[in-house]
């Protein structure tokens, strides 16, 4: 299964639209997600290569116009690049997996940053895009066990464990996501196994949370904050012409966290303060109201 799919990889690295993978293991099969996936788009810009180390190692490297991301020396079993899938010029998700350490990493790519979202043992996969800001992963059993897990998968609001269970049962589960669908009205996943009995549907019913909803609108082009992610400090270039203005720090629920009045210029602004994770930041002036977001890593 895995090297079928790594052919295909080498042959066209920029953008794989793969709904289902079919994949037969030593317990079960499965035919991946029912619905179609909505919102991938071609993103040239981004792309990566696979390229032998020695005699038996691969390794990879992730670019962005030409300019290197990422990289990995290689191993004996393998590093490799799997899956790059982008909903737009800026936003994307990379698959890489790790030989010595038989691991599957899942990163969010926003412009040049790289958000790591999850790693699981190095088992077979898919994964949904619901949204900008949500994945939903299914790993399956390889040649080793029977164990499936499903997990919804958030730069926003982080990782959320829907199910592991041993052997495949038709369940349901509700989940609440953050955003719209990239597939209008879409309300619910199916995903089907065929398990060494019968076809077994596992549902994934899901409601839209609307905070953000009013967050892409309010983006101002001229605001400029970096770095990002950033550690300890942000800058952030004068968005107001010389007014003064203030800084709020917003988590996912909208708590502020953090707050700064009576700012004027350029300005470098301490978040060491602030526990790791997504935060929203609000810059406001006399009439004017600008958000984005900032991780701190």
């Amino acid at each position: 299964m895995r090297k079928k799919i790594i052919k295909s990889l080498l042959i066209l690295p920029v953008v794989i639209c793969i709904v289902g993978f079919y994949s037969p293991s030593g317990y079960s099969q499965t035919y991946g997600f029912e619905q179609q996936q909505c919102g991938i788009v071609q993103n040239p810009n981004y792309y990566f290569e696979n390229y032998r180390v020695g005699s038996h190692g691969y390794a990879f490297r992730l670019y962005h116009n030409g300019i290197l991301l990422e990289a990995d020396t290689g191993a004996i079993i393998g590093d490799m690049a799997l899956e790059l899938r982008f909903i737009d010029d800026t936003t994307g998700f990379f698959i890489s997996t790790g030989g010595d350490d038989a691991y599957t990493a899942i990163e969010k790519i926003i412009n040049n940053s790289r958000i790591l979202l999850w790693t699981f043992a190095r088992l077979d996969y898919d994964f949904f895009i619901v949204d900008k800001y949500t994945v939903y992963l299914v790993s399956y059993p390889g040649s080793h066990a029977p164990w499936w897990e499903i997990i919804r998968l958030s730069d926003i609001n982080g990782p959320k464990l829907l199910k592991n269970m041993y052997y495949a049962t038709d369940s349901t589960v509700y989940d609440t996501i953050l955003g719209y669908p990239l597939c209008q009205n879409l309300k619910e996943l199916d995903y089907r196994f065929l398990s060494p009995s019968d076809t077994v549907t596992f549902k994934i019913k899901f409601s839209a949370d609307d905070t953000l909803a009013n967050v892409d609108p309010l983006m101002k082009s001229g605001l400029v904050v970096y770095p990002n992610p950033a550690t300890d400090f942000i800058k952030i270039k004068d968005p107001e012409n010389g007014n003064p203005y203030s800084l709020s720090f917003l988590d996912n629920l909208g708590v502020v966290k953090k707050r700064i009045e009576k700012l004027q210029g350029d300005q470098e602004v301490y978040v060491g303060d602030l526990p790791e994770g997504v935060y929203f930041l609000v810059v406001e002036s006399v009439g004017q109201r600008t958000v984005c977001k900032v991780v701190r890593m």
